[in-house]
């Protein structure tokens, strides 16, 4: 049977507002897990939490920010258990949450005050993994010892500590830093 698009978009808006976690290790207790998403989240409005199947979980929020606010505000743990969460997407069974490849805060130090873009930074990031994230617009910034970026990592391959880039006639390096 061919399931019509308009009933498919009426539980893909269902779930617009899902995250799917999965759990690095031994999940923790449904019951801790229900009250550590509403600790950790319930600031920005009531979370729901669901046990999909196997170790997949569903959490859905309020809104969009509250939505963003938690995958991009982690890393985060659960009884002690590392959590990895992606936006749900149609086709839940085909997510990948290969262990290999972790978004995480990358802090990158001596950045020159060219690349204090969005676009700048992004192409820095780049190097490191797939840029995610910025916690803040550090475009409006004049000066800053320090950028933090959300960036996809793949910890099968060795993590660079430094950057070594080329502008303007010059180089510089910059320090790389991982939550």
């Amino acid at each position: 049977m061919q399931i019509p698009s308009e009933i498919l978009a009426i539980g893909q808006k269902k779930f617009s507002l899902c995250l799917v976690g999965q759990f690095m290790g031994k999940p923790p207790k449904f019951g801790l897990i229900q009250a550590m998403a509403g600790k950790l989240w319930g600031r920005y409005g009531a979370i729901s939490v669901a046990h999909y199947k196997d170790d997949l979980y569903l959490f859905q929020f309020p809104s969009d920010s509250a939505l963003s606010r938690a995958l991009f505000g982690g890393p985060w743990h659960i009884g002690g258990i590392p959590l990895l969460l992606r936006k749900w997407e149609a086709n839940i069974e085909s997510v990948d949450f290969s262990t290999s490849i972790i978004p995480v805060w990358v802090h990158l130090s001596g950045v020159p005050m060219e690349l204090l873009t969005k676009e700048g930074l992004s192409y820095l990031a780049s190097a490191i993994g797939t840029p995610l994230h910025m916690n803040q617009d550090y475009s409006k910034l004049l000066v800053t010892e320090r950028v933090s970026l959300c960036v996809d990592v793949d910890f099968s391959k060795p993590l660079l500590e430094k950057l070594d880039i080329a502008f303007n006639g010059g180089t510089r390096s910059i320090d790389i830093a991982y939550s």
